[in-house]
């Protein structure tokens, strides 16, 4: 008899269950880490084998402080420092700390939420947090990613890959994002995940910035708010920012000459008659490129490969889909429509690698720029890395000097490669690379502080570039 009741149970239990689901299939709110996709009103069951994990680090001024009421021992020792306070090496931010929570929502073109928090998570002891969801990230459905500090401050960054991390630069770059769409809404849905990542690689260099480093930047919202002044006061950045909201689109794939597709190629947009940078991204997984720019304006594409992972060589797009070196020679095109398809491969080419530093240490955000030794023009320029090292690979057949420039609040002097890894500041004293196959080069830079070394002003060329033309480059 009890065998039946137990039996008896057991089927209600699961009628009950069964009957809770299918009268609950039509709701919104979605918990992803059970394995229920959300697609609007409708709910599908997946296999939690198929979730995608999605991770990242939540990082702010004064890490933990920024998120947490202080308490007890602990507080006392907070009223004698200033509370949420910027770590000062190097402009750093600081990890979070554990027990923050990171919501995942979905966003109109309004960047507004739509429907519930999908899933949510809490960072471990280093701030970083995971989470595993089913969302598909396809195109023209946004997602975003937010932790909220204890004065209601917004660390937002979208969705532009498994990786995402929250801090005041992704933030700004959020915010520059979404306030430069407002009169063209529609391009929100039309923007690349590669735009918005290489939005957020530049807003990362302002950090080491002196317009950033000047301000009183203590407090998530005062760091945000910094960042973003100091983007509209870079004109480069301004232009990118501008452009995301800009109705042409360029897009297309780049290869190499075995014709296989190239990721993480840095693409650039120049305006021909001033070779000024109008908009970048790079390439994806098969090599594919998008970026939306000004129509009605005469544009140059460039290419630069930064990675070990190709010896293809960076140059600019010609109409038979080749590359060449020099900005100036490359071919024009203009955007005259709302789509424009440009695709082209690389040639191989030579790797030059290195790294910059200065008092005993790597120094990151360093602007390394390559000139044409013969003329003076600059060919190509990018940063060092968090560490202080660089890679790029140049196209054959040409001769150039390197120069490292420090552009930030770091109190050192730029300056040429010399041979023997010296360094000078006189552009006609500096070393001739030649380029030739083969030839994978290291070099490096030890940069003087300032005032205790040469001045970092650009001298003439011997051969008969000037001074005011190399200064108009930089």
């Amino acid at each position: 008899m009890k065998n039946k009741k137990s039996i008896i149970v057991i089927f209600i239990s699961i009628f009950c269950y069964l009957f809770f689901f299918y009268a609950n299939s039509d709701n919104d709110t979605v918990q992803l880490k059970s394995g229920v996709v959300f697609s609007h009103n409708k709910l599908e069951k997946h296999s939690t084998d198929a979730l995608t994990q999605l991770n990242g680090l939540v990082t702010a001024p004064g890490g933990a402080l920024a998120f947490k009421t202080p308490d007890g021992l602990w507080e006392q020792l907070v009223s004698w420092v200033k509370p949420n306070s910027l770590t000062e090496i190097q402009g750093l931010f600081v990890g979070a700390g554990p027990g923050v929570v990171v919501r995942l929502f979905e966003v109109d073109e309004a960047c507004n939420q739509i429907g519930p928090v999908l899933d949510q998570a809490l960072t471990v002891q280093d701030g970083s947090y995971q989470m595993k969801v089913s969302v598909s990230l396809s195109s023209g459905v946004h997602y975003v990613v937010e932790a909220i500090g204890i004065h209601g401050e917004k660390l937002t960054s979208e969705i532009t890959g498994a990786n995402v991390n929250l801090n005041p630069v992704n933030t700004a770059a959020h915010r520059l994002l979404n306030s430069s769409i407002q009169s063209n809404r529609s391009q929100f849905s039309r923007l690349s995940a590669q735009s918005i990542l290489s939005l957020q690689e530049e807003m990362r260099d302002l950090v080491a910035s002196p317009t950033f480093m000047a301000a009183s930047t203590t407090t998530i919202r005062m760091a945000t708010e910094a960042l973003i002044a100091a983007a509209m006061a870079d004109k480069e950045v301004s232009r990118i920012v501008h452009s995301l909201s800009s109705y042409g689109i360029l897009m297309g794939q780049i290869k190499d000459w075995n014709d296989q597709p190239l990721s993480g190629m840095r693409v650039q947009l120049l305006d021909y008659g001033t070779g000024l940078l109008r908009a970048i991204t790079r390439t994806d997984s098969e090599g594919r490129y998008r970026m939306n720019a000004p129509i009605g304006k005469s544009y140059a594409v460039c290419v630069l490969n930064t990675s070990y992972s190709s010896l293809a060589a960076s140059g600019c797009w010609t109409e038979k889909g080749d590359l060449i070196a020099f900005f100036r020679d490359s071919e024009s095109f203009i955007l005259g429509s709302r789509v424009e398809k440009k695709d082209f491969s690389l040639s191989p080419g030579t790797r030059l690698a290195g790294i910059v530093r200065g008092g005993g240490i790597g120094l990151s955000g360093m602007n390394i720029r390559v000139r044409d030794f013969h003329s003076g023009q600059s060919l190509f320029n990018f940063k060092t890395r968090s560490d202080g090292s660089f890679v790029v690979n140049l196209p054959l057949d040409n001769t150039v000097i390197v120069r490292a420039e420090n552009n930030t609040y770091k109190p050192f002097e730029s300056g040429y490669w010399l041979k023997e890894n010296k360094i000078i500041g006189a552009a006609d004293e500096a070393t001739p690379i030649q380029l030739q196959s083969g030839l994978n080069m290291m070099i490096s830079f030890t940069l003087p502080f300032k005032g205790n070394g040469y001045s970092s002003s650009v001298s003439e060329f011997k051969n008969g570039a000037t001074s005011q033309k190399l200064q108009a480059d930089m």
